[in-house]
This record gives structure tokens, C-alpha cells and sequence, in this order.
């Protein structure tokens, strides 16, 4: 299991990536978001 040195740079970059994506989806979806409330 060589990978298994790896995998946490690979949680923690998709980690960073969704909390990229999360954030620029709530600064483009914030006018929307009255409309759709989550």
C-alpha cells in the first residue's frame, strides 16, 4: 500500500477544493438563495 502516504494530501486537497467550489457557488447563488432557501 504505497498510496496510503498519499491519501491524506489527497483528503486534504479535496477538502480545500470543495471549500473552494462551496464558496464560489454561494457568492454566485446568493441572489438565488431567497428564492431557494437551504
Amino acid at each position: 500500500m504505497k498510496s496510503n502516504s498519499q491519501l491524506p494530501k489527497i483528503i486534504r486537497f479535496k477538502s480545500v477544493l470543495m471549500f473552494k467550489i462551496k464558496k464560489l457557488l454561494e457568492k454566485n447563488i446568493e441572489p438565488k438563495a431567497l428564492k431557494y432557501p437551504n
